[in-house]
């Protein structure tokens, strides 16, 4: 369009929405980056002290869809793994750092109460890794290992 056919009140609207432009971005960069953050935050409290996620955990997944047929499998493959008579009925959990129901073995878990008695979120945080309890646990679960390297770079 001809700069001629441009009405001085469609340039100083122009020229006034352009000069706040900058401002817009502003107000849209903390928008996003406080979404941005939620979102880390929400993804952090699923991962477990051991470095395991909690929202591709068995137990977490049987529970979440309320799905009877993958705790009985769950219960099963967890009895082998750990060599523990494990019940369907014992799978529930809402995830290791959740004030909902846990799996019965988050109550005595070693790493979650040495991490939460240290005040660190997961072990790849703590001065003392890999201590021998970590170990242990890695030797039966190395997906847990590898999530805490990948945490700790």
């Amino acid at each position: 369009m001809p700069l001629k056919l441009i009405k001085r009140p469609a340039i100083k609207e122009f020229v006034d929405k352009a000069r706040r432009l900058p401002k817009n971005i502003n107000s849209f960069k903390k928008y996003r980056d406080k979404a941005v953050d939620e979102i880390l935050e929400k993804e952090a409290k699923m991962i477990a002290y051991c470095g395991l996620n909690c929202s591709e955990c068995d137990a977490y997944l049987a529970t979440q869809n309320d799905d009877d047929a993958k705790r009985a499998e769950t219960a099963r493959n967890w009895s082998k793994l750990f060599g523990a008579a494990i019940e369907p009925e014992q799978i529930n959990c809402d995830g290791c750092k959740s004030e909902g129901v846990r799996f019965s073995h988050c109550e005595v878990c070693e790493i979650r109460h040495c991490s939460m008695s240290k005040s660190v979120d997961n072990c790849a945080l703590c001065e003392s890794y890999i201590c021998d309890t970590l170990s242990r646990f890695i030797r039966l679960v190395p997906e847990a290992g590898v999530a805490l390297e990948r945490l700790r770079s």
